[in-house]
């Protein structure tokens, strides 16, 4: 489970830093540091673009895998079938 809290961690720091360093409509943060963002990648920015939504895909996917695999089982029925309810609460704190 270590390997895929490293691997979340490394892809959050490379997912940001690519998106930060993306021309938008404003010329992004790329162009206060003078064009970095345009001499890096280039003006036909088209594969940064794919590699940023894999980036992202792989971000959601390792997300959703931690969250499934962290959570507790929990069930909506006892052990011998019957649901469970909730506390009753006849007063606002209880």
């Amino acid at each position: 489970m270590w390997f895929l809290y490293i691997l979340f961690t490394l892809i959050c720091l490379i997912l940001g830093g690519i998106i930060l360093l993306q021309e938008g409509k404003g010329g992004g943060i790329g162009a206060a540091f003078g064009g970095v963002g345009g001499e890096a990648f280039g003006h036909g920015a088209g594969g940064v673009n794919k590699f940023t939504a894999v980036l992202a895909a792989i971000f959601l996917g390792l997300a959703l895998i931690m969250a499934m695999a962290s959570a507790p089982d929990s069930s909506l029925t006892d052990e011998d079938g019957s649901i469970e309810r909730a506390p009753y609460s006849n007063g606002i704190l209880g």
